[in-house]
């Protein structure tokens, strides 16, 4: 028999809302307001003005802003009761204030003459100070709200869901660093190796925690920018497929080329802002791992080397291969950006209209090109040297595994005659035949050639560029002379026919 439950699921969050922390907070602590409270006779209610009062010279709009209005003793009660129900210290400090006409014998009183509609100044003087009291403990903005009715959009107090959710993933990061410093704090008192392998243990731990937040942080902000990329490079297909079409028209065409490059621009946008979180996390990571191994270094100094190698050495080459790792990332996401960014300098470069301007923002395009070409060919350097580096240390724990194995002692069984040591089989260990050693020196091979390859193009664009720059001077520097040597020629030819002219007059 199957029952049907038809209440939601207790843990359900369908229908709630996410309320801000502090929702009545007051966001500029500069302003004060200043209250003025009377009675109005004529309408039987009390006439509030409240200011705001700057006590700094800066003033904005807003600073300048005031607010009024009437209100019966009703109305008080009720936005007491209201602010009391956030802040129920303030219940106590509501004043004596009178009661009105709201029962059938205050109206008789009224009609036959018994009813007082004068007000003390006493009691506007005591809601004065009430209002006052008011500000102090709820804060301007609830008091404005309640009296006033200000923000009628109830929008302002509810969370944005997706702030709400980064500033969680945020704060699981700062909650996992500080268990780090914690866990960090026990290295002083570790005082043999029995007690810093525990302290290695909670540090495994809590760096797995602290990396696995910073992840889920760094997937929340890449999620939005992966979803456009997809968008836009769905739409270029399409427009591009329509743009290529041959039975649309000139003006159809030129829209969709239009729509095409705003989704261009839109993609290019996205994979930049991608790469730059890769970026990011990459080296916030780096930093974590290079933090461990500079403990590790600072450790291998306090303990005996036989100790040392026999407890923390496999942790150390472990964590020096998780920074070369981790450096590798990096850099690798770092080249693809100046990669990118070199992509949208060729392209200014082919859509550049003809114009007076043209030579020298071509000029200036150059020279950002050949300024991202030499920063790739060095970080296409960086990642040679890492993968060298991990390439090496991979290749010393194999060969210090195999000189362990070969320096082990064999014991064997007692054998009767000479003749049957030689049916023993004498086992041999080689490093040269290992695979992994093979593999690991064709590995470095090809890093060297790479690196050499990389190096040369660098070395061929810098003399390129420099020749070319000797040229423009050269250039200049005849320009400067020929025109130097005009400008003299023309002086003396000026000065002789200064010379000449009073020889002129003479003669005439």
């Amino acid at each position: 028999m199957s029952v049907m439950y038809s209440m939601e699921q207790p843990d359900s969050l369908e229908g709630w809302v996410a309320i801000k922390e502090t929702p009545f907070e007051d966001p500029d602590a500069r302003t004060r307001l200043k209250f003025l409270v009377g009675w109005n006779s004529s309408e039987n209610k009390l006439a509030i003005t409240c200011h705001n009062v700057i006590k700094c010279k800066k003033r904005s709009a807003d600073d300048d802003r005031s607010w009024a209005g009437m209100f019966s003793f009703q109305d008080i009660r009720h936005a007491h009761e209201q602010m009391s129900l956030v802040y129920p210290q303030l219940e106590p400090y509501l004043p004596t204030i009178p009661e009105e006409m709201s029962t059938l014998w205050s109206y008789l009183n009224y009609y036959m003459g018994m009813y007082n509609n004068e007000v003390s100044e006493t009691v506007a003087s005591d809601i004065e100070s009430y209002l006052k009291i008011a500000l102090d403990v709820c804060g301007k903005k609830l008091v404005v709200d309640t009296l006033f009715m200000e923000d009628s959009d109830t929008d302002a107090y509810f969370e944005n869901l997706n702030d709400l959710k980064r500033r969680g993933y945020e704060d699981a990061v700062s909650r996992a660093a500080e268990h780090l410093k914690e866990v960090l704090a026990l290295r002083e008192g570790s005082i043999n190796m029995l007690d810093m392998l525990g302290v290695y243990s909670l540090e495994e731990t809590a760096v797995a925690d602290l990396l696995l937040a910073t992840v889920e942080l760094f997937h929340y902000n890449l999620q939005p920018f992966l979803d456009v990329r997809e968008v836009a490079f769905i739409k270029r297909q399409e427009l591009q497929e329509l743009v290529q079409d041959a039975d649309i028209g000139e003006g159809r065409r030129s829209q969709y080329v239009k729509e095409y490059n705003e989704w261009q621009s839109q993609y290019e946008t996205a994979t930049e802002a991608i790469l730059q979180l890769q970026i990011k996390y990459f080296s916030e990571c780096v930093d974590i791992s290079t933090g461990m191994k500079e403990r590790m270094l600072a450790d291998k100094q306090k303990f005996g080397k036989a100790t040392w190698d026999l407890h923390a050495s496999g942790r150390l080459n472990r964590i020096e291969e998780r920074v070369s790792g981790d450096s590798l990332q990096m850099l690798r996401a770092r080249e693809k950006q100046f990669q990118n960014q070199r992509r949208k300098i060729k392209q200014e470069m082919a859509f550049l209209e003809e114009g007076r301007n043209l030579k020298q923002e071509l000029e200036r395009l150059e020279q950002k090109y050949y300024s991202l070409q030499v920063k790739l060919y060095d970080v296409q350097l960086k990642v040679m040297d890492e993968e060298e580096g991990l390439c090496r240390k991979q290749l010393r724990v194999i060969e210090k595994e195999l000189k362990d194995e070969e320096d082990t002692v064999m014991f064997y069984d007692a054998c009767e005659t000479p003749e049957d040591l030689e049916d023993e089989d004498t086992p041999q260990f080689n490093s040269k035949a290992d695979p992994r050693v093979t593999q690991l020196k064709m590995s470095l091979n090809k890093i060297f050639r790479k690196r050499a390859y990389i190096r040369n193009n660098k070395k061929m664009l810098v003399r390129q560029k420099q020749d070319e720059e000797d040229v423009k001077r050269q250039q200049q520097e005849d320009i400067s002379r020929h025109h130097a040597i005009q400008m003299k020629r023309d002086q003396q030819a000026t000065a002789r026919g200064h010379l000449q002219a009073p020889c002129h007059t003479n003669e005439t």
